[in-house]
């Protein structure tokens, strides 16, 4: 038992060092959901082994295995013979309906332990039943203290841990102040920087219109010039072939 008690309590502390609690699903009580180990009714009476069903993937298998042997410790040999004849019956006759397989299991159980001179009953087994039930509420009391021991000891490190976030944030709120009276004097100074470099920019740019106006004429003389030269290229050209066809003209004939 104090090993047991052990396990369920490393159980708890592993628990509450998990991100996410595992959830607790109801133990099943139903004999027909999963086969125990197969005996016969000529067999030696088996260990009590209360296994009425595989415990389900989303259950933790920690608390579901803890749970499940505080069972085993509670469940008298003779109710283990009626769930053992069960499970042989459930697997090799699964196309019987469900009363006639209880009821070949309970007849094969009560022939099974009427050799060790033990009488089973139906309210044996009812009551085989309420003291599962009370191992399942013992085992809710004590993971509910253990539990809240778990809770109280973790929340007093996260209050710790979380008192000292808070004085990490008070004490970079208070740099953060400092920092911002350090940037409003930088910004004036750097606006005071802006105005004049955008008044100096303003003025060059006033100078850079001047300048390309003045590029501007340029190119426009240039043109101008270009157009009166040519003109007078134009002229001489024209006055030389003139002269070229009176030549010919006029003194073609004179050798």
């Amino acid at each position: 038992m104090a090993d047991l008690k052990k396990l369920k309590k490393a159980a708890i502390e592993i628990f509450w060092k998990e991100k996410e609690q595992p959830r607790l699903e109801p133990i099943g009580l139903d004999p027909t959901l999963a086969p125990l180990s197969p005996v016969t009714a000529a067999s030696p009476a088996p260990a009590p082994a209360f296994q009425p069903a595989t415990a389900p993937v989303e259950v933790d298998q920690t608390f579901y295995k803890a749970v499940e042997a505080e069972l085993n410790k509670a469940i008298d040999p003779d109710s283990a013979e009626f769930y053992n004849q069960m499970a042989v019956i459930n697997e090799k006759f699964p196309n019987l309906d469900e009363p006639t397989r209880y009821q070949l299991a309970f007849h094969a159980a009560q022939t099974a332990v009427k050799a060790r001179g033990v009488t089973l009953t139906f309210a044996g087994l009812l009551k085989t039943l309420d003291r599962l039930n009370q191992v399942i509420d013992v085992e809710k009391r004590d993971f509910k203290l253990q539990n809240e021991q778990g809770y109280q000891d973790n929340l007093s490190q996260v209050r710790k841990k979380s008192q000292e976030i808070g004085e990490g944030i008070q004490a970079r709120e208070s740099r953060l102040q400092a920092i911002e009276k350090e940037l409003e004097s930088f910004i004036a100074a750097r606006n005071a920087e802006k105005k004049k470099l955008e008044e100096e920019r303003s003025q060059l740019i006033s100078q850079r219109v001047v300048v390309e106006s003045e590029i501007n004429q340029l190119e426009q003389k240039k043109s101008e010039r270009e157009i009166r030269f040519n003109a007078a290229l134009d002229a001489h050209q024209r006055r030389l072939d003139q002269l070229r066809q009176n030549l010919q003209m006029n003194l073609k004939s004179v050798k």
